[in-house]
Order: structure tokens, then sequence, then C-alpha cells
């Protein structure tokens, strides 16, 4: 066959968008049936499928008249083969068989063929078999062993006072118990009425055939039967619908199906995916197929990746918290990559950085050794400013990655302003980000926002003491003592527990020490001051009169 040499430059545009070139031939109904996929070796991929018009395999192609995308990007090395004639290849077959009330005179006849079924199957074949009237039976498990298979199906009975017809509810289960297979997945069902008593829902049925890539052949007992329904069904996944009028029939239409499922037409397309991060997500494939004087069809498969966080590349950006600058100064500190891995080394990084406007401003973001060459854009906002670097060749080395100048206010009062850094990504996938915050003292001309004991000994407990002047109006000075080495956390809350102020967050030295709190903006009443440092907290009640 003349492999489709214009398709992939169409394909960019029109398979993309699941829109099907129209067939040559009126009468053709060309489907592509994916029997199985195996990512059991990954980056290997391997899928079997199928080629079929009107529910007949089409024979004489290659791998090379299919197109096949991974995640939307066109895999341009496929491999493969077809072969017109496959025999034997390993299948999961699951039979479910109708036993309601209305199969009281054709169980026997019906248990008969399809055991016969069975004795045609080859060894390397797994069975599985489920009945059902009004209520599901998980009769047997999946095994090889015919004779196994063959007595439960013996033990078929019909109850003897009959029982409803839950046909969805029975193709709802089964694909549950073919989901996980990982042969070719065949269901045969067997039923003669109309569904009486599903909790589960025709659509509920065929989405969850769908989802677990299973081809089903119905068969259609006698007259009262949902034809049209049980034909759909069938062709939508690539089997097919046998009437039968009478039990008479059920013997060949089972022997038709034991050739239809080790039938021809089979290709196994392989690829070795470049996809390089296990992080538990769903891959989808794209598959797309073109047979001169049939047309084209396609298909949609999916696979979730394992998760091994192994494969990951991590970067870690921070800002240090220990930054002291004079009210009304610049500043300049930099933005420090910590950490980077060199399987995915980035060259790209977008960045917020927040921080309050009303005491500092960044004046100038400036490229730094690492980054030389780079191109850096900053764009204000209304809580910091986003920042974009890029530069000419991957990052793999640690260092300062960018420098910020920022100007600050004049301050009457010390203050400390947070610099946060948040949001950050960078250009390659998998890649997990830690972002440090920093922090930044700002002195007021009338004092520091912390101020150093003139005690030198070292306090023999961490605690909050009273605070001068309490009750205060508006502002008082909160007196504390760390025991210990640690990063020590201020805060004020009111009486329902949300927090209303941060004073102190930065690392500090065992000692003593005292902070302005400012409640000029807070209304009157209790709050609590709540100092933390590591694992050892204290808590003091403050009262604010106006």
């Amino acid at each position: 066959m003349v492999p489709f040499v214009f398709t992939k430059k169409i394909c960019i545009s029109v398979c993309l968008g699941l829109i099907l070139i129209g067939v040559s031939n009126s009468e053709a109904q060309l489907t592509l049936v994916v029997d199985s996929l195996d990512v059991s070796q990954l980056p290997l991929v391997r899928t079997k499928v199928r080629v079929l018009n009107n529910g007949s395999a089409v024979g004489g192609i290659t791998f090379h008249d299919f197109l096949l995308y991974e995640n939307g990007t066109l895999i341009d090395s496929l491999s493969g083969y077809c072969e017109d004639t496959l025999q034997n290849e390993a299948l999961s077959i699951l039979m479910i068989i109708d036993k309601s009330g209305s199969m009281r005179n054709a169980i026997e006849s019906a248990k008969l063929a399809a055991r016969n079924f069975v004795d045609r199957l080859s060894a390397s074949d797994e069975m599985s078999l489920v009945s059902f009237t009004d209520r599901i039976s998980n009769d047997q498990d999946w095994t090889y062993d015919k004779n196994l298979m063959k007595s439960k199906i013996d033990q078929l009975q019909v109850p003897f006072f009959g029982g409803g017809t839950a046909l969805w509810d029975a193709i709802y289960f089964g694909a549950g118990r073919l989901i996980g297979r990982t042969k070719k997945k065949v269901m045969i069902v067997l039923t003669d009425g109309q569904d009486t008593d599903s909790q589960r829902s025709y659509n509920d049925a065929l989405t969850a055939i769908r989802n677990a890539n299973i081809i089903v052949y119905t068969i259609g007992l006698g007259q009262d039967i949902e034809t049209t329904l049980l034909t759909n069904l069938a062709r939508s996944t690539g089997g097919k619908y046998y009437n039968a009028p009478t039990v008479a029939q059920l013997e060949q239409i089972y022997a038709e199906i034991s050739k239809e499922i080790t039938s021809t037409g089979i290709c196994e397309l392989r690829y070795t995916s470049k996809i390089n991060c296990l992080n538990g997500s769903t891959v989808q494939l794209f598959i797309i197929v073109d047979v001169p004087s049939y047309g084209t069809a396609s298909q949609t498969v999916s696979f979730r990746l394992p998760l091994d966080t192994s494969s990951y590349s991590y970067v870690t950006l921070s800002i240090r918290p220990d930054y002291v600058v004079e009210g009304g100064k610049e500043i300049t500190l930099p933005v420090e990559l910590t950490r980077v891995s060199t399987n995915r080394p980035p060259s790209q990084f977008d960045l917020h950085i927040r921080f309050d406007r009303s005491a500092i401003n960044l004046t100038s973001v400036q490229a730094t050794v690492l980054s030389a060459g780079a191109s850096i854009f900053e764009t204000p906002e209304a809580n910091g400013s986003f920042i974009t670097m890029t530069n000419v060749q991957p990052i793999r080395t640690t260092g300062d990655l960018i420098t910020l100048t920022f100007s600050t206010q004049s301050q009457f009062y010390s203050t400390q302003v947070s610099l946060q850094l948040d949001e950050a990504t960078v250009n390659q996938p998998c890649t997990e980000k830690v972002l440090k915050q920093g922090m930044v003292t700002i002195s007021g001309s009338c004092e520091r926002s912390v101020i150093r004991s003139n005690n030198p000994s070292i306090p023999s407990r961490t605690e909050i003491l009273p605070n001068v002047p309490n009750p205060f109006n508006p502002s008082t000075i909160v007196r504390y003592t760390t025991a210990r080495n640690g990063f020590v956390t201020l805060k004020v809350y009111d009486v329902i527990g949300r927090e209303v102020k941060t004073l102190v967050q930065l690392e500090q030295k065992p000692g003593a020490y005292e902070v302005y709190f400012d409640g000029s903006a807070m209304a009157n009443g209790v709050y609590f001051a709540r100092l933390q440092v590591s694992d050892e907290t204290a808590l003091r009640r403050i009262l604010l009169v106006k």
C-alpha cells in the first residue's frame, strides 16, 4: 500500500481538530479499534489496533498508513508492523449471560453453546463469567482453566420465581472487571429481553466500555430485544451485534465470534515517548489511519503515567530574611537560586514578587553573572511586581539569579516588610519549585523596629512580658524574651482569632527584645499577642482603649 504522503501536512490543522477527511467510497464505514495499550516498559509505548470496514478487517495496510499524536505532538519515529493474519493473540474474555425468567426455556441451549465456545479458546486466553437477572452475579473470577469455566456455566440456573433484567448494570459491572486487564479485552453479552431493572443507563454502560477499551459482541435472543442499542454498543467498540431468532442459532453465532476475536487486520504501533517526567498525569494518544479507497478513521486512547519523584527536577528560589535599611534609602538585594537540577535546566523564570508598595518600591531589576545576557522585564502590580527573565543558555549552577533594587519610604517608627516569592514558573515541565520569602526591616528615625535589650544575660524562658503602656492608645511597646536560637514570629490577633498584625518574623538569637506596635488603625477592644519560637509559644492579653 502506498503511504499517505500528504497526511502529515494536513493533519496539523485538520486531524488535531478531530475533523476527519470524508471517505471516497460511500458504502465504506471505516473504523479504528484499539485492542490493547502496553506502557509497562516506558518510555516504550506499544498499542495494537485493528482497521475495520463495516465490521470486517481490512488487510494490506502497513504502519506507514498511521499517524500518532502524544498529547498533541506528532510522533515522528513511529514503527511497528501489520499482519493480515494474527492467530492466537492472548485474550481476556468476559462472558455475560442473561438468566432472567424469560430465559427458562433457552438456558440449557445457551449454556451448551457457551461451553463449546470455551473449548475453542486457546491456552493463553483468560476467562471470567458474569450472569444477571435483576441482580448481578460474579460467577467466576479470571481463570485459564477451561473445565472450571465450563462447570460454572453448567451451574447457571434461572430462578424459580423468575427475575427481572438488569442488562446495563451487568455490562457496567463487566467493564469494571475488564478495565485492569492487560490483554486484548473482549466482552460477549447474551440477553433475551429489554432492560427492566438497571440502576445504570445505556449511556453509563457505553461510557464504561469505552473507557476500558473493550471490544463488545452482543447477542439478542428472540424478538423482545433492544436491537438498536445493542447494535450501537457493539459497533462503537469494534465488535458486532448478532440476532438469534431462536436458540438454534446460538452455536453458530458463538463460532463466528470465536473467529472474529482472532481475526485479521491487526497492527502493532510502537514509539519511544518523549515524556521524561513520571508525575502520575494522564497521557492522551490520538491515532489516525488513512486507507485508499476507504478513507480515514481515528481513535483516542489514554494511559496514566506512574508516579516516580526521582524523575523530577527542582528549583529553589529565595530571598534571605535579614536585611536592614535606613528609611528613605535604597537597598539592593539578590534573588538566590539555591537549588537547580541539571537534568532539565531552566532558561526562563517568571516570578511574582509581592511586597507593600506603601513602604518600598522596586526601582530596577538587574542581571547577575549567572544570568548575564538575559532579557529581563518587570511589570508593576498593585501588590508587587511580575518579573520575567529569559536566558540564552539554560542555567545549571546555583548563585544569585537577579538583583532587586528598592527605594524605601522615610519612617518615624521602624517597619518590617516581607518580600514574598510566589507563583514562580520555569520553562521546564515536571519541575518542583520551592520559594522562600525574605524580610526587610526599614529603620525609623525614632527607633528600630526590633531593639535588643541592654541586658546581656540569656533569658531562661521564651515569653511575652507586659507591654508598656497597657491599656494603650494608640501605640505600645511589646516586650518579649527568647531562650534559644530560632525563627521568631510575633503576631497580634483579635478576640475571635483573626490575625490583625505581624510584628516580628525573622531569625533571632536568645535575648530580650522590644517591638513597637501601632494600633491607630484598629478598633477598641481586647487583643492577644502570640509569640512563637520554633515549637515554643507564648500568649499575652493586651487592651486598646481610644
